[in-house]
């Protein structure tokens, strides 16, 4: 079924309060793909004992992150925020400071909004998986992401 949910590259950790939590890479059978902005990328399980689990309803973090971005204004360099879609987040691992406190996290991601062939690569302009976001990075420009979290 199309709302199916795909749940790999899960990443086990225990936080600070002795509750368990794991992070996935999740996606859902779902198209098209020339638009990834809204699309799955993630999930949060969590327990409290290690052995009665929850799933979260909400995604721990989505498609679309904040970058800044650096630009020249009247011979001035200044930089702006820019929102990028990232058509699938995945392998993600956490990282903690020495307080135990999660600051950042890194991931594979495919650095495409939808699964059009880059034109800075080899062959012409076209759409190479028509079905599902997950799969834009057999034939897009993929990468290592390091996220800092926004901390209250």
């Amino acid at each position: 079924p199309e709302d199916y949910v795909i749940y790999e590259d899960p990443q086990l950790f225990v936080d600070r309060r002795g509750h368990f939590h794991c992070l996935y890479h999740a996606y859902q059978r779902k198209g098209p793909s020339d638009d990834c902005s809204d699309s799955l990328v993630s999930a949060h399980a969590y327990s409290p004992d290690g052995y009665q689990w929850y799933t979260s309803s909400v995604p721990p973090y989505g498609t679309q992150i904040q970058v800044l971005e650096p630009n020249t204004v009247d011979g001035r360099n200044t930089t702006t925020t820019t929102t990028k879609i990232l058509a699938t987040r995945e392998r993600p691992k956490p990282v903690f400071d020495s307080n135990g406190v999660m600051t950042h996290i890194v991931e594979a991601v495919c650095g495409s909004p939808n699964c059009f062939k880059d034109a800075n690569r080899d062959g012409p302009l076209l759409r190479y998986d028509p079905q599902w976001c997950v799969h834009c990075k057999y034939h897009q420009w993929d990468f290592t992401l390091v996220s800092p979290l926004l901390l209250k």
